[in-house]
């Protein structure tokens, strides 16, 4: 699947096109064959046909209220697609577009991988090395286990993944200009304030990402490296040649280490719960023994200047200002429209929802998700690792860009969020060039063998072949039970539907629901008996009697047996006792909830007939 002979010029047409191919088989077959089961993926979707119905670009709406949870690129996305084709957003839309971000990701850490493993003025073999490794590093990438499963379910952290990677790539070739050239790459900067700003328009943590992997690496190559430092930029310095990287200090080194790690262990070992989430703790001080290691080794006064020099010519304030400036007026215009208290608390409600510093968990689930994450990327990656850790190869600044985007992704994931998967899907591309380095290595040709490029590329193939099947026809045959797409169709198609406002359901909610009912779906119950995420207010089980007095019955979904976890009787029995007949509705398709463990039946609900 690669160029494989020995110092062969770099094919960059082939490899775009091998590497769309492939993406194109992963992501795209059977993009809506399956039907919504994930909650960020409803929400979406609601959010988008909320404000195509109110003619809305600016002011994210569910059921006409405003939510800003996360900020509009992805209803942008929707909207647009959608306008383009004189359609209505359905969930084909959110999907294509979700599929369409994987493939740019793929493609955009292909050039990045390229800046990062060539080394500064290559000879021919060196380009061709790293534009092999380039092309493994996507490759790996596209066939990565949750990656593919981020660009199949409409979630927006796929959004995030060609942004940050074209941040980086741009802000990577600015810091090789000043390096090789000692000049400010005026298109380079401008191209990652521009990428980095849609970055941070699609989800904040944007902003962080490329902050860490770019400005993050750049710190991190001069706090490590050997060579000489060039400090010729500073107006105090002018002139005068690079100067040997000083030795350590190894004294205060181990002091940066040993407080901040310890600062780390103890606020992590605060929130312990039990002495088996003691590996959490553990890794978070290790985190923050090796950051508080190389900032120490920032503290010395050559190290600094270098850094600042080189900050002065890639530009960190024009590359990550106008994105907040971005980010703040976009907020400062919805607050012109919904009030500035209400997009203020709606704001606080959403850092509350996912800074959680210090969860002792957080770390542990990270670390996991790094061991299958990627698959045989994630295999590959670990041993190039390990490989690195042993033989110590002299520090590109490439390398301490990609080690940036992994380690300091990680430690600040891995302390103030919680251990989610999704969170660290920009994060992958870095993961995939680890990878990408060894499998390059492992396949360069040897005579007499047949070449091991065909076993690699083989594998990714059948990854592909089998998560295009798995996403584009198994999963809606094995787990359509999980959408309530196929009931809510029945209910529609029955002679007891009478529009969404006449649907109802107990202590149960999800956008996927209202979604395929059409409207939202009143809840009812108590909210605290709902196993799934809860929104809206929820009607008392008397308010609920009272409507449809008035009214006429009703359809309400309900689970068929106890809640997982609760002691209240089945929905069934409690809606008989607070004066209901329910009556079943019997040959409807199969709707479970709680990961498949849950039945859930659809009844007509009518008042009991008084005695």
């Amino acid at each position: 699947m690669g160029a494989d002979q020995p110092h062969a010029a770099p094919s960059t047409p082939q490899h775009v096109a091998v590497l769309a191919v492939l993406c194109l088989l992963t992501f795209f077959p059977g993009l809506d064959h399956h039907g919504v089961t994930n909650w960020q993926e409803g929400q979406r979707l609601l959010v988008a046909r909320d404000m195509q119905a109110a003619g809305q670009w600016l002011v994210p709406t569910v059921h006409g209220q405003p939510y800003l949870a996360k900020p509009p690129m992805v209803y942008w996305a929707q909207l647009a697609l959608a306008g383009a084709m004189g359609q209505w957003v359905e969930l084909w839309h959110l999907r294509f577009v979700v599929a369409l971000a994987g493939l740019l990701g793929v493609l955009a850490t292909y050039g990045a991988a390229r800046e990062l493993l060539t080394p500064d003025r290559p000879t021919a073999p060196q380009r061709a090395s790293g534009a092999r490794a380039a092309f493994w590093s996507a490759a790996l990438l596209a066939t990565g286990i949750l990656y593919v499963r981020a660009a199949r379910i409409g979630e927006l952290d796929i959004l995030l993944v060609p942004f940050v990677a074209l941040a980086v790539w741009s802000v990577a070739r600015a810091f090789r200009a000043h390096r090789t050239e000692q000049r400010t790459h005026i298109p380079a900067v401008l191209a990652a304030a521009a990428t980095t700003t849609g970055a941070v328009l699609t989800k904040d943590p944007g902003l962080a990402y490329v902050a860490l992997a770019a400005y993050g690496g750049i710190a991190l190559w001069y706090a490590c490296t050997r060579d000489p430092l060039d400090t010729s930029f500073l107006w105090f310095n002018r002139g005068n040649v690079p100067s040997p990287a000083p030795q350590s200090k190894p004294w205060l080194a181990r002091a940066g280490a040993v407080l901040v790690g310890c600062a780390f262990f103890l606020a992590a070992a605060i929130n312990l719960r039990s002495i088996g989430e003691l590996p959490g703790p553990l890794l978070i001080g290790a985190a923050g023994a090796w950051l508080g290691w190389v900032l120490a080794r920032l503290l010395q006064p050559r190290r600094a200047m270098a850094t600042f020099a080189a900050f002065s010519r890639t530009h960190p304030l024009l590359v990550l200002g106008p994105p907040v400036a971005a980010r703040f007026g976009w907020a400062w215009l919805v607050a012109q429209c919904v009030g500035a208290d209400q997009t203020a608390a709606l704001a606080q409600a959403e850092v509350d929802d996912n800074i959680r510093p210090f969860i002792a968990e957080a770390p542990i689930n990270n670390f996991e998700t790094l061991l299958f994450g990627l698959g045989i990327g994630s295999v590959l990656a670990f041993i190039a690792a390990f490989v690195l850790l042993r033989t110590r190869p002299r520090l590109t600044p490439g390398a301490a860009i990609i080690a940036a985007w992994i380690i300091l992704s990680l430690i600040v994931f891995s302390i103030l969020g919680k251990g989610v998967q999704r969170y660290l899907t920009p994060m992958w591309p870095a993961w995939a060039m680890l990878a990408g380095v060894l499998a390059s290595r492992w396949c360069d040709p040897r005579p007499m063998q047949r070449p091991r490029s065909l076993w690699l590329g083989a594998a990714v193939l059948v990854l592909a072949s089998a998560q295009s099947a798995q996403y584009g026809l198994l999963r809606d045959r094995l787990n359509a039970h999980r959408s309530p797409r196929d009931l809510v169709r029945a209910l529609r198609a029955s002679p007891h539907w009478d529009g969404p406002e006449h649907v109802f359901a107990l202590e149960y909610t999800s956008p996927a629901l209202d979604y395929y009912a059409g409207g939202p779906v009143q809840v009812v119950g108590d909210p605290r008996a709902l196993a799934t995420m809860y929104a809206g207010d929820a009607w008392t089980i008397d308010r609920f009697l009272r409507h449809i007095r008035a009214t006429g019955p009703a359809i309400l979904i309900c689970r068929d047996g106890p809640i997982p976890g609760s002691s209240l009787p089945p929905a069934i029995e409690r809606l008989r006792e607070a004066g209901f007949a329910p009556m079943p509705l019997d040959g409807l398709p199969e709707f479970r909830i709680d990961n498949g463990r849950t039945p859930m039946r659809a009844v007509v609900v009518s008042p009991r007939p008084s005695p």
